[in-house]
């Protein structure tokens, strides 16, 4: 339907295509036969749009918009921006008005091949077709979609970075950034020390303030980490005191400093060393020298991801190196455990509700999985629980069935997260 708008009487549209949203607007001119005809080709297009989509589901910008609304991992993200960027890169290949209909496994197998080509790692790959996968997933959740999602080649991510950060190197980048005398490059040496000792994260490292330490149990408090998971880290003298010096008066330890700024001097610090050229000599080298240092060191994996924060113990192995010397101590500990006598066995006396709960407790001086102090301590709480389980059973008939009015839950947050 037309019909002339406004003084100058140019003509105006307005239609619903079968299937598709209304379509209303002006047709740039007042003769009538002209508006007829224009008329006409627009309805063309507005039915043809109408069934690609019933036949193609969403587009690209539809299909990103609907995701954002629905997927929880995307809505709470510390970092949506990073999302977006990927979605415009996506539209910059693709077109926003790309149905998902016409992404089929041909397509994504030449999208990959030309990224690769063009020298993208295969992280970033990844990434690319993760969010891919993501509008497919949800579109056809919501029926908004009735075709499959398609085939993706995951490309291979190679290790991380190997590049250790020695002794000699960190003290050299502290040395030339207490030269300059700057509070900005002061603040950046006792950065470069923290993070060498702590291995935290350059954006954990930044958001640390007074409150996060620990005088007590002499470690920091990490918040708003990359898992969204506290953890306390222990401290070493040195960086001990320089968290305590800094947190007189500062709403963060090492303010002014920013993610930005930091990378900034850093890179001054690198061309200063005459290495520049070295990709891998970034702050982030810091967290990886800390947690292999402590690999080397004998310690084990587990308890490395907890102090590093690692959301899985595979993040973990890849970022840790074992050296060859701590395997051969695999042979010394076979040969003990051949000479060793029975494992031993004891009594675990449980109190519930006045009954007792007989449990047999196996142990070994030589197991691999547990470290040996977490099992003798197992074993004299046992045998405390069971000597005094009498006692424990006259505070449950006191208490009745709430035992937290003999035992309230005051449990310290830095004694609960320290491993």
């Amino acid at each position: 339907m037309i019909k002339p708008v406004g003084r100058k009487g140019i003509y105006w549209c307005s239609f619903y295509p079968v299937g598709g949203k209304r379509v209303r607007e002006s047709l740039h001119t007042t003769d009538k036969k002209e508006a007829q005809q224009r008329e006409a080709k627009l309805m063309l297009e507005a039915e043809a749009k109408a069934t690609a989509r019933r036949e193609g589901g969403l587009t690209l910008k539809e299909a990103f918009t609907h995701a954002m609304r629905v997927r929880d991992s995307w809505r709470s993200a510390k970092c949506p921006q990073s999302i977006h960027n990927i979605y415009v890169m996506l539209v910059k290949h693709f077109g926003e008005d790309c149905y998902l209909s016409e992404l089929d496994d041909e397509t994504m197998l030449e999208y990959g091949e030309q990224l690769h080509d063009g020298g993208l790692t295969a992280s970033t790959i990844n990434k690319r077709f993760s969010v891919i996968a993501v509008l497919f997933e949800e579109a056809i959740r919501w029926k908004k979609y009735h075709g499959r999602k398609p085939n993706t080649i995951r490309y291979r991510v190679k290790n991380g970075r190997r590049r250790l950060i020695s002794n000699q190197e960190e003290l050299q980048a502290i040395s030339l950034l207490q030269a300059s005398g700057s509070p900005w490059e002061n603040a950046m040496a006792d950065l470069v020390a923290t993070l060498a000792d702590t291995g935290l994260r350059l954006s954990e490292a930044l958001n640390l303030q007074p409150q996060h330490i620990s005088e007590y149990a002499k470690a920091v408090l990490v918040v708003d980490t990359k898992t969204d998971e506290d953890r306390a880290v222990p401290l070493t003298d040195r960086a001990f005191r320089i968290l305590t010096r800094r947190a007189q008066g500062n709403s963060k330890l090492f303010s002014p400093l920013t993610r930005n700024s930091a990378c900034h001097i850093w890179d001054r610090v690198r061309t200063k060393m005459g290495l520049q050229d070295e990709k891998e000599f970034v702050l982030h080298a810091f967290r990886h020298t800390y947690g292999s240092t402590l690999a080397n060191a004998g310690m084990d994996a587990f308890r490395i991801q907890k102090l590093m924060g690692h959301a899985t113990i595979l993040t973990t192995q890849r970022y840790v190196k074992v050296a060859n010397s701590s395997l051969t101590e695999a042979s010394s500990i076979m040969t003990a455990r051949s000479a060793q006598k029975p494992t031993q066995s004891g009594v675990k006396r449980d109190v519930n509700l006045g009954r007792t709960l007989m449990k047999t407790v196996s142990y070994s001086n030589h197991n691999p999985l547990v470290p040996s102090s977490n099992l003798g301590f197992a074993t004299n709480a046992i045998r405390e629980l069971s000597s005094h389980a009498s006692i424990l059973t006259w505070a449950w008939r006191m208490a009745g069935t709430n035992i937290s009015r003999v035992f309230p839950p005051r449990v310290n947050r830095f004694t609960a997260l320290i491993p």
